[in-house]
Order: structure tokens, then sequence, then C-alpha cells
């Protein structure tokens, strides 16, 4: 049985439906019309829109001014252009995606119902677990290494003194008067220099500057305390160093007397 041809004149392609090949089929489903084998590729013609240059994919429009005027009935000039709008929280420049928020303060709005979130200040009041008889703001949290309660804005004893009372100077460590770090009781704090804030403190270089007599009782006076020129940050017990002095000595003469007999 021999293969049916398209019935469009001078088209030696096989036919596919009503007696046409798969060409002529889909234009004739297309336009309504087979036309003829001649035809060459349907030519797109430049978009309807004045200025524009690109061409145009259906009722006369490209695909940009197509969607412009499915979407608002009017393709608009050639030269627009669609400008996004800025986060409208203070101080932030992302741009705009959704409610007049950029995506973070979006989310945070559809979450919690307000795009700006909590403030530093009431983050820190949340963050107090109460005060206890000694007047102490304690921390819910404090570190575990350090015990000092860190949140958003640094760490809460000096964001505490700096929003309560004033700056804290260059240079300058906060010293808890109350001795327990976790408080966060502005009042509690005295900025001091950080050597000032080592001896008033509770480590091995406080407890060492605070004894007033060596391990053998000899009292730290002027005249009996040495300091190592190497190490001027630290003393000694000039007693106890004639007594270790005269016992190497003797250990060193009796060697010497076993020797020679």
């Amino acid at each position: 049985m021999s293969e049916r041809i398209c019935s469009v004149p001078a088209c030696p392609e096989p036919v596919k439906s009503r007696g046409w090949c798969s060409t002529h089929y889909r234009r004739w489903q297309r336009t309504g019309d087979v036309g003829n084998a001649e035809t060459g590729p349907r030519v797109r013609k430049p978009c309807a829109v004045k200025g524009c240059d690109s061409l145009s994919r259906a009722n006369g429009f490209c695909t940009m001014h197509l969607k412009r005027w499915k979407k608002t009935g009017d393709p608009g000039p050639a030269e627009t252009i669609r400008i996004r709008r800025i986060c409208t929280v203070p101080r932030c420049e992302r741009p705009a995606v959704g409610g007049g928020h950029c995506l973070m303060h979006y989310k945070r709005a559809r979450r919690s119902g307000d795009a700006e979130g909590l403030t530093l200040e009431r983050r820190f009041f949340d963050h107090i677990a109460g005060e206890d008889d000694r007047g102490c703001w304690l921390w819910d949290k404090p570190h575990p290494d350090s015990g000092y309660g860190q949140f958003a804005g640094g760490t809460a004893h000096r964001w505490s003194y700096e929003f309560f009372r004033t700056d804290i100077p260059d240079g300058l460590d906060i010293d808890h008067l109350c001795r327990n770090r976790a408080c966060v009781n502005p009042w509690h704090f005295d900025p001091v220099p950080t050597a000032v804030n080592v001896l008033r403190g509770e480590g091995p270089s406080a407890i060492n500057a605070r004894k007033t007599h060596c391990i053998r009782g000899h009292a730290f006076t002027v005249a009996n305390t040495y300091v190592p020129p190497k190490r001027p940050r630290s003393r000694g017990c000039r007693a106890c160093r004639r007594l270790q002095a005269a016992k190497r000595r003797k250990n060193n003469s009796s060697t010497r007397s076993d020797y020679f007999e």
C-alpha cells in the first residue's frame, strides 16, 4: 500500500490528519487556513509599541508588553522601567518584595506581626530573670564559660551601663562591685583600668596581691620584699631567699666533705 501524500499542491510530505501533513495541519489549527506548499515560516513582526525593537509574540506585542497589556490593559511605552521600591523599615536599604518590606522583614511581619522586630531595650529586659536580695539584676542565660550575659546588643553589663548611665571611656573595663558576673544592674558597676579590675577580682593574681605574709609567715615589708628584675610585677620574700641560700650552702659543703673522705 502506497503512502498517502499531503493534499496541498506541491507538498511531498506524508499525511498526518485530514489529508494534510503535520506542517499544514498545525497551520490549519492555528489560522484556519492551510496555505500552500510555498508558504515559508511565519515572519514575526516588530512589537506594535512605538520604540520597542523586540519581535511580536501575540496580538502585535512582544512578551513584555503582552504581559503588561494582559495585566493592566495598557502595554505602556517602550521605555517604561520598573522601579523597585526600598524596604520601609527605618535604616533598611534592601529592596522590597512584599508589603513594602524586604524579604527578612516580610517574613518577620508574617511570623510575629511586627516587621521591625524587638528593640534592644525589650530584648534586654526580656532576659532579666529577676532581682536577688542584694539588688542584682540576674541574667537568665549567662555564658557558660565567662559567666557574663550576652545578647543582640553585645555584652549585657556593658550595654546596661551605657544605656542607663553614660558611655564607657576607652581603655576601661567594667568591674562588678557585687562580684556577681551574671548581674546587669548598672549601679553595681565601676569603670576601671584592666589592672585595677584584675586586682579587685578573685583570680590568682588578685589573691597573691592581697597577701601580707609569705607561706613561712614573714611580712611583706619594703625591706623584706624582693622584686625580680625580669618580672617586675611579681615579688618574693628576702628572708625565705636567705634561708634557701643557707640550705644550699650547707648541702654543698656536706657533699664536698663526703667526696674528699
